[in-house]
């Protein structure tokens, strides 16, 4: 089985990754924008997707914007933002019909020229965003943080990397702070705006039935005009090894039903370490999957959780353990799953699911050449990692990993931090 491939270039101080392909029936642009992550500029950063896509300088209203995708045949626009490590990622995209699959109508160039729009020309009045779009998307940001107060999986899992990461720049929330908000206005978010889309590390993407030179040519049309800088800042690799020594337990306390454990470790395997893939089919054996220990030892067998589970984040060196249990239950499931940590350390595990676990996550990486969206972000994990890992390249790590190899990084995961989340009774 061949795996599409991103072509990579570097047009004016930019990075160009293109994957031509006539797998989708539509053609998806997007954009990295990449910021350290700061606590001066993290509540600005979250704020500005949507307040660009509001409105650009030929569309200064979004209705206007809105009836312009429609008259696209429903072309979608999207942003995010993310941390991965120490960076905030700022994300925006369009995705369009193939004009293979219209009459007489081709929409390419009208995408591209949005595309580059909603980026370098949201609209401003006087050198500054407009108030009114500002404002409402204050109260927007408002909501989505304190609505992050309802989820309690979410917020507990919040909690647990500010009380792990304190003193990192890691434990800052992706969408910022609230008492942010109040010093934050049109003309200040526009001069963070400038100095963010002329200094900072820009990839853009493109997957569709597509040339690349058709794609350079319409950078050099649409984009090139836009670009002040071609000498913009580095990437920088950071990563944090802190030295334990005791673990830190933490307690908090809410109106909540249903007691969450969060569990933070240091794996001391990063991204672009060559046991990386090792890493990978560690927590598949861990707590990834529906056949992981934490699911059938907390859970299943000892009928503890009403979920249980462990996530990576790589470029952190991060493994977090989530469960969801009776608030009694609490010492009794600690222990096991802690004991689950150190059974992994002395390989207390079989060939069967070491098998079993590669072959998921092989079918779970296969998986992402399913959707445009999919490619485009496990490409950029590599940007964000420093090292580029070609999909067949990884499937033939994860399929040579050894019962030794998994050893091996197990007992350098250290236990870092423990949360509890739970009610006021019988404190």
């Amino acid at each position: 089985m061949s795996f599409l491939e991103f072509e990579t270039f570097d047009f004016s101080g930019l990075n160009v990754h293109i994957c031509k392909t006539s797998k989708f029936k539509t053609i998806t642009f997007s954009v990295f924008i990449r910021q350290d992550l700061r606590r001066d500029f993290v509540t600005k950063n979250a704020l500005l997707p949507n307040v660009m896509q509001r409105a650009t300088t030929s569309y200064k209203d979004t209705l206007k914007l809105r009836q312009k995708l429609e008259d696209m045949y429903g072309a979608t626009i999207f942003s995010d933002i993310f941390k991965k490590g120490e960076n905030h990622v700022i994300q925006f995209g369009i995705d369009f019909v193939n004009d293979k699959y219209l009459f007489e109508k081709s929409l390419l160039n009208d995408a591209f020229a949005l595309f580059a729009e909603i980026l370098f020309c949201p609209y401003e009045e006087d050198g500054s965003f407009k108030e009114v779009f500002v404002e409402a998307e204050k109260r927007n940001l408002q909501q989505v943080i304190k609505g992050l107060e309802d989820d309690k999986i979410r917020f507990a899992n919040k909690r647990l990397i500010e009380e792990m990461c304190e003193g990192e720049n890691y434990s800052l929330f992706t969408y910022g702070k609230i008492e942010d908000l109040k010093d934050i206005n049109p003309k200040n978010l526009y001069f963070h705006y400038l100095d963010t889309i002329n200094n900072c590390p820009m990839d853009f993407y493109f997957v569709g039935d597509l040339s690349s030179e058709l794609i350079l040519n319409l950078m050099e049309k649409m984009i090139k005009p836009f670009v002040v800088s071609t000498n913009r800042k580095k990437i920088t690799i950071s990563e944090t090894k802190k030295q334990i020594k005791d673990v830190k337990v933490v307690v908090n306390y809410t109106d909540i039903k249903q007691g969450k454990l969060h569990i933070g470790c240091r794996t001391n395997t990063f991204f672009a370490d060559l046991n990386y893939p090792s890493l990978l089919v560690y927590n598949g054996l861990l707590g990834a999957f529906p056949h992981s220990k934490l699911f059938t030892n907390v859970r299943e067998k000892h009928s503890l959780a009403y979920y249980a589970s462990s996530r990576l984040e790589s470029h952190k060196g991060l493994l977090i353990i989530q469960s969801g249990i009776d608030f009694e239950n609490y010492e009794k499931t600690l222990k096991i799953i802690r004991e689950q940590l150190r059974l992994m350390c002395t390989g207390d595990f079989s060939k069967e699911d070491i098998t079993k676990t590669k072959a998921t996550l092989l079918n779970q990486f296969k998986e992402q050449q399913d959707k445009a969206l999919d490619l485009i972000a496990y490409h950029y994990q590599g940007v964000l990692g420093g090292k580029k890992r070609p999909l067949q390249a990884l499937l033939n790590y994860i399929n040579s990993v050894t019962k030794e190899d998994i050893v091996r990084v197990a007992n350098k995961v250290e236990l870092d931090t423990v949360y509890f989340l739970r009610n006021n009774e019988n404190e």
